[in-house]
């Protein structure tokens, strides 16, 4: 009762509480969510998010927008190459959380007053927490409807299922960069300063969240950004496109942070991605609708945060990255400059004009790739036509094909090696191997390790197929 008369003061008089679950009274005569999360997370579809009537206008359908003008330029110490796309990844979201969230009573509440996190995403025949939200048209309203809604859900989720996990918490970042504070927020999920005990503390993995409205990551542009699968040269006279601004963005950010793992997301739409040890490779899901079913965006997220704590947690059935010969300078501390607000940007490949006066209130319609200089065309799914994808894979859950490109490329530099040991273990790195990456993709085709990894399969757009070994984890 105390939390919601303290959300009532703040809606009504504008006093200080908590930012992320503002409660309400909870729904009667239902079964509490944290006695059957398994059950929960499977019928919880976010619920959703309309547009205030003073929101900007959002592009056409299937239209990218112009708005997403990041300042982000090429950078020599940003070692970053492929991306890769997670084949199978709902089906294996779905089945994580079936085998390892319970079914029956976990936990004393489905809120926790002391961090104000509670679990708020509405389901048929469950007793939640209900956040005060109205019409978002500016990004803070944006940010308190995925913190509210899904994010403080799956924090408090995980506190229940995995209580001897170290405290964690979502912490705000903060940009240098103003214009990019317009267009951009994130968030870091770690652990909480008051559970870091020693320096050690600090190298546990994070999760970075990435927040933008949907009038400036439209659909098409959170589409065109889980399509891309090369990043430019530093080398590259061609000014960046908006999907790669963004993610160099996130490259920067993460590597900052030292967070291997992140999501990006528009609340209406959500990716889920990974960088190799030495961040010169991504690895995603495609586009998860905020709506979506089996899986869930709550079922994802608990796949996902699962994962990044995995030595942690100690589940079965976790992603792991795919081991890939990386150059050992790919290792080195990033130290990203200060940038200014100008940047040269490249004008939009989409036809629709800023000007244009077409709106949309929700999230329906189709979504395109933002890049007409792909020799691609897309369908009416928002797929391309011309991607092939290589479904052969081991049944018996070993490596079945590791191609990074279309051909393995002779790099000498390249080594199979593990992200950076803290300080404390560091040692003579003349005990390292060096290998071609020709020769580490041999080695690793030929391992039967007992992990679930990615599969890297050739084609158009280069895949990741998911695949399992007995007692994988």
């Amino acid at each position: 009762m105390a939390d919601w008369i303290a959300a009532r003061l703040e809606q009504q008089f504008g006093l200080q509480n908590r930012f992320f679950s503002v409660p309400a009274l909870p729904i009667v005569n239902s079964t509490p969510a944290h006695h059957d999360l398994r059950r929960y997370t499977e019928l919880a579809t976010l619920p959703q998010m309309e547009l205030g009537a003073s929101a900007p206008a959002l592009p056409p359908s299937g239209h990218t927008s112009h708005a997403n003008k990041l300042a982000i330029d090429h950078e020599p110490y940003r070692h970053f190459n492929d991306m890769y796309k997670i084949m199978a990844f709902v089906e294996h979201a779905y089945d994580f959380s079936m085998a390892n969230l319970p079914n029956v009573p976990t936990g004393d509440n489905y809120f926790d007053s002391e961090s104000g996190y509670g679990i708020s995403v509405p389901a048929r025949g469950f007793e939640v927490v209900k956040p005060v939200t109205g019409k978002p048209s500016k990004v803070e309203q944006v940010v308190k409807w995925v913190m509210d809604y899904p994010l403080g859900t799956i924090d408090h989720i995980m506190r229940l299922v995995y209580p001897e996990m170290p405290k964690m918490t979502f912490e705000e970042g903060r940009d240098t960069i103003e214009s990019d504070m317009k267009l951009m927020r994130w968030y870091r999920w770690c652990r909480d300063d008051s559970a870091i005990t020693e320096a050690m503390d600090t190298w546990e993995q994070s999760v970075m969240v990435f927040i933008q409205p949907p009038w400036i990551l439209s659909p098409a542009d959170l589409q065109g950004f889980a399509n891309c699968d090369a990043f430019p040269s530093p080398n590259s006279r061609q000014p960046l496109k908006a999907k790669e601004r963004l993610w160099g963005k996130i490259w920067d950010l993460c590597s900052q942070k030292r967070s291997d793992w992140f999501v990006l997301t528009t609340y209406w739409g959500w990716v889920f991605g990974t960088f190799s040890p030495g961040h010169t490779r991504a690895f995603t899901s495609g586009v998860i609708p905020f709506d979506a079913k089996e899986p869930t965006v709550l079922q994802c997220l608990f796949f996902w945060f699962t994962s990044a704590l995995a030595p942690r947690t100690k589940s079965q059935g976790v992603w792991t990255s795919p081991e890939v010969p990386e150059p050992i300078d790919a290792y080195q501390p990033v130290s990203v400059p200060r940038r200014v607000d100008s940047m040269n940007i490249a004008e939009s490949e989409s036809s629709w004009h800023a000007s244009s006066i077409a709106r949309s209130q929700s999230p329906l319609g189709a979504v395109s790739d933002d890049s007409a200089d792909d020799d691609t065309v897309m369908d009416g799914t928002g797929e391309r036509r011309d991607r092939r994808v290589v479904t052969h894979y081991s049944e018996e859950g070993e490596v079945a094909g590791w191609v990074l490109g279309v051909q393995a490329r002779e790099d000498p530099r390249a080594r199979i090696v593990g992200p950076p040991p803290p300080p404390s273990e560091i040692s003579d790195v003349s005990h390292t191997t060096v290998t071609s990456a020709a020769s580490a993709i041999q080695d690793l085709a030929a391992a039967n390790g007992s992990q679930r990894h990615g599969v890297l399969m050739t084609g158009v757009h280069r895949d990741v197929r998911m695949t399992f070994a007995a007692g994988a984890h």
